[in-house]
């Protein structure tokens, strides 16, 4: 008799964590996007906003919700002109859903409507997507650059100008930040490749930390944001976990470069890594980079 009384009492100490179990599906979604030609909008910009919304969509059809959405943007003073920035839209999935990765390449049409002035980018979509059944852990990362008074947040930069990372957990676990550029290749910025055998940057909950700045971590490299066109958009990924993970396989380059890898092999290993652990927190953001010769030589 008390054998049956432990059994059932473990079934029922089991119920809640098979209640919060969380439900992994093949998704697909299609997102149209209308760009009027007077808009301040790259069409590379135009193209990745509706592969965006088109994950959405995907993650609506399958978990019942849409995903929440707030704007990055702003402007610089580049040689004395002011330089204002597009908003470039951050995504997020709201509480119901997350985006694991892609299972092949989004596909893209683009239709012009001549009496409208409009462009239509159609995104369409294949992804694993997980139901999210508790709230994720929040995070900090607000990327920053020198200002007339220290560093200031920011999401526009100069041609070479240097950037940081003001970055903040609420636990104790570890961080790794990528930069993808154009979606083909990706470059890892965290862990530094200098002394970091193990891969992994530790970090702990409650503390502030200045990414790339060798005066909060002597270890750390400094970066500098660049293009050769007259302004481009690059993405950050910021992962965090509690739990132990460590980056991914990528090309060693030479010392002012920093490690490599293609777009496809990162986002293999970010869905695999999300599939192992709920936990992942990975947090994109834009930022723009306004090169002022640029402007000038196509003048």
């Amino acid at each position: 008799m008390m054998k049956k009384y432990i059994l059932g009492f473990l079934f029922a100490t089991l119920l809640p964590m098979s209640a919060l179990a969380q439900r992994t599906a093949r998704v697909e979604g299609e997102y149209t996007l209308a760009v009027n030609l007077t808009d301040n909008i790259t069409l590379f910009q135009a193209r990745q906003r509706a592969i965006e919304l088109a994950k959405n969509d995907a993650i609506k059809r399958e978990f019942g919700e849409t995903v929440a959405s707030d704007f990055v943007g702003g402007s610089a003073e580049v040689d004395g002109q002011q330089v204002s920035s597009f908003a470039m839209e951050n995504t997020g999935t709201s509480a119901k859903g997350d985006w694991l990765g892609d299972r092949k390449p989004a596909e893209i049409s683009v239709e012009y409507d001549g009496d409208n002035e409009k462009l239509y980018i159609t995104a369409h979509v294949w992804g694993e997507a997980r139901e999210i059944v508790q709230s994720q852990i929040e995070i900090s990362a607000i990327t920053m650059r020198n200002g007339a008074n220290g560093l200031e947040a920011a999401t526009q930069f100069r041609q070479g100008e240097r950037f940081f990372i003001d970055f903040k957990a609420p636990v104790d676990g570890y961080l790794a930040v990528y930069l993808v550029e154009n979606y083909k290749e990706v470059s890892c910025l965290l862990p530094y490749d200098n002394k970091n055998p193990m891969g992994r940057f530790s970090i702990r909950g409650g503390q502030k930390y200045i990414l790339f700045d060798k005066s909060s971590d002597p270890q750390a490299r400094y970066y500098k944001l660049s293009t050769q066109h007259s302004e481009e958009s690059f993405q950050l990924v910021v992962i965090f976990s509690p739990n132990p993970f460590t980056k991914c396989i990528d090309n060693r380059n030479d010392p002012q470069h920093p490690n490599s890898l293609s777009y496809s092999d990162f986002q293999a290993w970010m869905l695999r890594n999300k599939r192992s652990d709920n936990d992942m927190v990975v947090d994109r953001r834009w930022v723009k980079v306004v090169n002022s010769n640029a402007i000038t030589n196509n003048q």
